[in-house]
């Protein structure tokens, strides 16, 4: 699992192809279009798209606009976000 972290704030995400974008979508889409509406509500109501692998969880930064995450930047144990990696970055 390759790490990112944003230029902009430090956020640090993992890594994902758009190949493996695209199979996660499609697999939560197939789980979210099977699940009752209480649970889709639970899940913003909305299903998954391309577009939410595309920017910083926290701040907004395009996923071009991130660097290899070094040592140090992501605490061991820190939850981290699926981003699109960018070409130069895979």
């Amino acid at each position: 699992m390759k790490q990112v972290t944003c230029n902009a704030c430090g956020w640090v995400h993992f890594g994902l192809t758009r190949a493996e974008v695209e199979r996660e979508v499609t697999r939560f889409n197939v789980w979210f279009d099977a699940a009752s509406h209480a649970v889709q509500a639970n899940y913003g109501g909305k299903r998954s798209s391309e577009k939410h692998y595309l920017n910083c969880f926290r701040c907004g930064n395009p996923y071009v606009k991130f660097h290899t995450t070094v040592a140090g930047e992501a605490p061991r144990g820190s939850t981290i976000q699926p981003i699109m990696l960018s070409l130069a970055l895979e």
